[in-house]
């Protein structure tokens, strides 16, 4: 009978709980380790969706003291004499708007005058620079489907300072939100693992080994990462992901003690009595 290849092996013995207490043996360990990532790939493949259809960003979370420069009074009443044109500050000026001694808001600040202060919202012609805690961040103006500066110069600055990062918000997210994934479904599917193989010490139970119980959690894997991937892309909320990905996966692997009791003989006897009945 011919050997059928990785990853189809893997597929089959994921399709049914009998399949997949049967298969717990197919696969070696560094095909499980690819069909863990394979796995993971799937529940992270809602991050980067979600993300490119976000037209805000949380400022407070990720730069709080430069969200609050943004938001001061004094930058709006400023702001009704700024005048911006083809994305572009018509002005030259170097003039100081708002200053502590640890946050400046001005346009076409010098580079000394920044470093004076940890917190700064530097209003260039052709770009804007957020300070927060010493660390710069650059962006341009957009004015395209955005708000008008003197209507709202909070928000037109934060659209445009995260339509212009959009791209490396998104990928810091998809690694920050991935790495959380990847961390929580490795302990969920070790932590099964290593349960069902202290069943070893069961004479009644056939799964003898750490390996194979591994196996049958990623068998038993498929359908939960499906539900969640789907649950994920009609409504991204990873806690509603992770917790959908635990129940199915709970359920799956009860679905393999009804069908299987864990053991080979039971599984095969019953197996027969199915053909009986059939014939």
């Amino acid at each position: 009978m011919k050997k059928i290849a990785f990853p189809v092996r893997y597929f089959m013995s994921a399709f049914t709980p009998t399949a997949m207490f049967k298969g717990r043996h197919a696969l070696r360990w560094w095909q499980q380790i690819i069909v863990f990532i394979f796995l993971s790939a799937l529940m992270i493949v809602p991050i980067p969706i979600f993300y490119a259809q976000q037209t805000t960003f949380n400022f407070h979370a990720f730069l709080p003291d430069a969200n609050a420069l943004l938001a001061r009074q004094e930058l709006k009443d400023a702001s009704q004499q700024l005048t911006f044109k083809d994305d572009r500050l018509q002005t030259s000026e170097n003039k100081v708007i708002y200053q502590t001694k640890k946050a400046l808001i001005g346009t076409n600040l010098t580079k000394k005058q920044m470093k004076q202060v940890d917190n700064a919202v530097d209003l260039a012609q052709d770009h804007f620079t957020l300070q927060e805690r010493g660390y710069l961040f650059q962006a341009t103006y957009q004015q395209k489907n955005n708000v008008a500066p003197h209507k709202n110069i909070t928000k037109f600055l934060q659209n445009s300072w995260y339509r212009s990062n959009h791209g490396s918000i998104m990928m810091l997210m998809l690694v920050s939100v991935g790495l959380i994934v990847v961390g929580s479904n490795l302990l969920l599917i070790l932590g099964a693992a290593f349960f069902l193989s202290l069943m070893k010490r069961n004479r009644q139970a056939s799964i003898k080994s750490f390996g194979e119980a591994h196996n049958l959690v990623l068998n038993a894997s498929l359908y939960g990462t499906l539900a969640a991937m789907v649950t994920g892309l009609v409504r991204f909320d990873f806690s509603l992901m992770f917790m959908v990905f635990s129940v199915v996966l709970a359920l799956m692997i009860l679905a393999i003690y009804w069908r299987t009791r864990f053991n080979d003989e039971f599984t095969n006897n019953r197996g027969v009595q199915n053909d009986k009945t059939i014939i």
